[in-house]
């Protein structure tokens, strides 16, 4: 996670020169960086709180999903009615 972080890469970027590969760092320069490493414990605790937080956030996405499909077809079945006639106003309905 660390690795894929935006804070990572915004250091490697920062450290990367114009050599063989483009935004890739020499190792010489890799091994200028300083890096605060958490113990084992810390690490662990880190990934399941991110892991924790990808899956409620799969989930989520799921659900919006599902009521953009709802709406979709909600629209859908209403342009329908509104074409076909059904949504014409009756006699001794209020507003």
């Amino acid at each position: 996670y660390w690795i894929r972080s935006p804070i990572f890469q915004e250091i490697i970027f920062k450290h990367s020169g114009g050599a063989a590969q483009p935004n890739v760092p020499a190792a010489k320069q890799l091994k200028q960086i300083t890096l605060s490493i958490p113990n084992i414990a810390q690490q662990n605790i880190v990934v399941n709180e991110i892991q924790s937080f990808l899956q409620t956030n799969r989930g989520l996405i799921k659900v919006y999903e599902n009521k953009i499909k709802s709406l979709d077809e909600l629209k859908k079945s209403l342009l329908q009615k509104a074409f076909s006639g059904e949504l014409t106003k009756t006699e001794g309905m209020v507003a």
